[in-house]
């Protein structure tokens, strides 16, 4: 599991160039929080890993049955 510091609308602002060290993985999957600013997040993300593992499959994760503002530990619950 990976994130960035410093929030959903800071993600230029990290170093995802430390993703390069794991190229040999193969797929990644984004859960994404249930609003605007984490599918913007996402979309961010998956450009960032896009370009640091090129050949990477990458899966977005829509969970049914989230309300709006949910995350992955909401859902679990």
């Amino acid at each position: 599991a990976i994130t960035s510091m410093m929030g959903s609308n800071n993600v230029e602002k990290a170093d995802w160039a430390i993703l390069a060290r794991y190229r040999q993985i193969q797929e990644f999957v984004l859960v994404p929080d249930n609003d605007d600013p984490g599918h913007r997040y996402m979309s961010a993300v998956f450009k960032e890993i896009q370009k640091a593992c090129p050949d990477s499959k990458i899966f977005v994760c829509k969970f049914q049955h989230m309300k709006k503002g949910d995350d992955l530990v909401d859902w679990l619950k």
